[in-house]
């Protein structure tokens, strides 16, 4: 695991091959992460497309939406 965040019950996980995981307690969530990341991302303020418009990909906004976290959690301590 590369990188991990918090963000009200979900935990996202970052892995060495660029994959991201949604865990709640602990336990790994069969669910579309793509779909999770897209609820997140508004209330961090992370935008969904680039630069060009084009949807970012499950690996970018992903790691974007966990360096957001560590950010917003960073600036709340």
């Amino acid at each position: 695991m590369t990188a991990r965040a918090v963000f009200r019950n979900w935990e996202l996980r970052k892995y060495e091959n660029g994959a991201i995981r949604i865990f709640v307690d602990g336990v790994l969530q069969n669910v579309v992460v793509k779909d999770v990341l897209r609820v997140i991302a508004p209330e961090l303020g992370v935008a969904i497309t680039n630069a060009a418009g084009e949807v970012k990909t499950t690996h970018q906004l992903g790691s974007e939406i966990i360096r957001g976290i560590e950010a917003a959690s960073s600036s709340t301590s």
